[in-house]
Parts: structure tokens; C-alpha cells; sequence
């Protein structure tokens, strides 16, 4: 589904670029986009395509309050270091897809994109930079793309739901760190995608490598969460006052240095294993190298 999608994209970003005559087309349906300014016009006047041609920075936040796709014919990036945020999506149900556009912020309180709509969802975004790539302080979902090289990629307070895409190379390096491929209050669903090679290393502490939960629930019913790294507890998943439930997937390869719970910290938490795998997670403390419970309950736990 997702290959026939980037290709049926692909296919109207070419007819729209070569202006074929094969591709209908209002002239209001699309904008070629080349700067900061021709961004602003091209999203107040609420174009549902949105053709980047060249690199820029973005002086001043957009708002987005309706379905839009934005595109380039080849790798382009926005990028922002005057302002925080790229883009404000307000509103009910908005969808915005991406085809070759990055998004990098490298302002220290940069958010790429900054969401209070009911419901958000992104296609094939790519974000490189930020302190927090999306927040959202509602529901959020994510379809396809690559979200890398922020202090916290995912920050949720609604529910996020991961269906396919890879969180990777994210790094928490504030004095306690919390989460940094996810930050989530609320509920977390774990359909499909990576959550790989993420790292938490405040220089004090660090919680949850890949995710980092509190109050809330977690679903893992796919995808692989491997490789993540911490400095303190929760190599992989740090959970605290949550529920846990796992139905498929794969738990590996996660460390805890210097503490515990390379796979999981779990502090007054239910863990409930009902399917996937959790194995091969590390820690300098072995009696606790994959799942370390701090008050709570686990149950139906297969794990090796």
C-alpha cells in the first residue's frame, strides 16, 4: 500500500511539475514554492499541492489547517533558525503528506512541527533536526518516513499511533532525559515501523531510549523497537503509573548502562505479554538485563 502510494504521488508530482496536459489540474490546485514568502501564500490560500523547488529557510511559523501534500522532485529542505516552529496545524482532521521535503529546525526549542488539531496525520515525513520533531498535543498518526536527529522525535500527549516508518538516530542530552525516540501521556500504539539506534544520555540521568510513557497505555502489536541506548533506566521502554500490552513484534538488542531494565523499567505498571518477542536486551546489572519491575503486576510474560 505504501509503494502504490509514493508512486501514484509520484506520478501527479511529475504530471504537475511537466504541466501535463494528461493530469487535469486547476491552476488553483497547486503552487510552485520557492522561498518563504511564496510558502506563506501558497498556504493561506489553502492549495492542496504545494510544489517546493528549491531549498530555504523559513522565517515565520505556517499554520495548517487543512489536507495538504507537499513535494519536490528531489531531496529539499525547509529549514528554520529565526523562529521555532515550522509549521502550527490546527483544526479537526488534517492530513499532510511529503514526498522528498525535509524539515529541520535548529533552534535549541525548535519544533518542526507543532500540532493542536483533534487529529493529525503525516505521510512520508522527514524530519533531521529539532528539539521536538512533532508535538502534538492531541492525536497524532504516523504513516511512513524518517524522523531522526532530535532531542525527543515524538512528543504526544493524546494518542500517537505509529503504522509504519523509521524513529532513528534521536538523542536526549539534557541533564535528565526523557524518551527520545517518544514522549508520551497518553496512549501509544506500536502498529508497524522501527524504533531504532536512539539514545538518552543526560549527563545525570536518562529514562526510556525508545519510549518513555507515564500515565498512560502501550500498544505493541508490531514493528521493531532494537538498539536503543540509555544512561540510567529503560533501555528500550521506560514506563511509569501505565499499562502494557504486547501482541506482537520485537523487543532486542536494547542497553541500560549503569543501571536497570535494558528492554524495560516498569515503576507501578501493568505488563501484560500476549504475543512478540523481547530478547537479547543488555545490562551492566544481569538479574535485570531485559525486564525490571518497580512495583506493579506482569503477567503472561514469555520473553527469553
Amino acid at each position: 500500500m505504501k509503494k502504490l502510494r509514493k508512486k501514484v504521488f509520484a506520478l501527479l508530482l511529475v504530471g504537475v511539475l511537466t504541466l501535463s496536459s494528461s493530469i487535469l489540474v486547476s491552476a488553483a490546485s497547486f503552487a510552485f514554492v520557492t522561498d518563504d514568502a511564496t510558502l506563506t501564500a501558497a498556504i493561506n490560500s489553502k492549495t492542496p499541492i504545494i510544489i517546493i523547488v528549491n531549498s530555504f529557510t523559513v522565517y515565520t511559523p505556517k499554520t495548517i489547517d487543512y489536507d495538504v501534500s507537499i513535494a519536490a522532485s528531489s531531496e529539499t529542505t525547509l529549514t528554520t533558525y529565526s523562529c521555532s516552529i515550522i509549521f502550527n496545524v490546527t483544526g479537526d482532521n488534517v492530513t499532510i503528506s511529503f514526498q522528498n521535503v525535509i524539515l529541520r529546525t535548529s533552534r535549541n526549542d525548535g519544533i518542526a512541527i507543532n500540532s493542536t488539531a483533534n487529529s493529525l496525520t503525516i505521510i512520508d515525513g522527514q524530519i533531521a533536526e529539532g528539539f521536538y520533531g512533532i508535538k502534538a498535543t492531541k492525536n497524532l498518526i504516523i504513516n511512513g518516513g524518517k524522523y531522526s536527529y532530535c532531542s525527543t522525535a515524538i512528543y504526544c500527549e493524546g494518542v500517537f499511533t505509529l503504522e509504519d516508518g523509521v524513529i532513528s538516530g534521536n538523542s536526549n542530552h539534557l541533564p535528565a532525559g526523557y524518551g527520545s525516540a517518544i514522549y508520551s501521556t497518553g496512549t501509544v500504539n506500536i502498529n508497524g515501523g522501527e524504533i531504532v539506534n536512539n539514545s538518552g544520555i543526560g549527563r545525570a540521568y536518562s529514562y526510556g531510549g525508545g519510549i518513555y510513557i507515564t500515565g498512560g497505555t502501550l500498544n505493541i502489536n508490531g514493528g521493531l523497537i532494537s538498539n536503543n541506548y540509555v544512561y540510567g533506566c529503560g533501555g528500550g521502554i521506560y514506563m511509569e503509573n501505565s499499562t502494557f500490552y504486547m501482541r506482537a513484534g520485537t523487543i532486542t538488542e536494547n542497553i541500560a548502562s549503569y543501571s536497570h531494565g535494558s528492554g524495560f523499567y516498569i515503576v507501578n505498571s501493568r505488563f501484560y505479554m500476549y504475543g512478540g518477542t523481547i530478547t537479547n536486551n543488555d545490562s551492566n546489572i544481569a538479574e535485570s538485563s531485559t525486564v525490571y519491575l518497580y512495583g506493579g503486576t506482569i503477567q503472561n510474560l514469555n520473553y527469553q
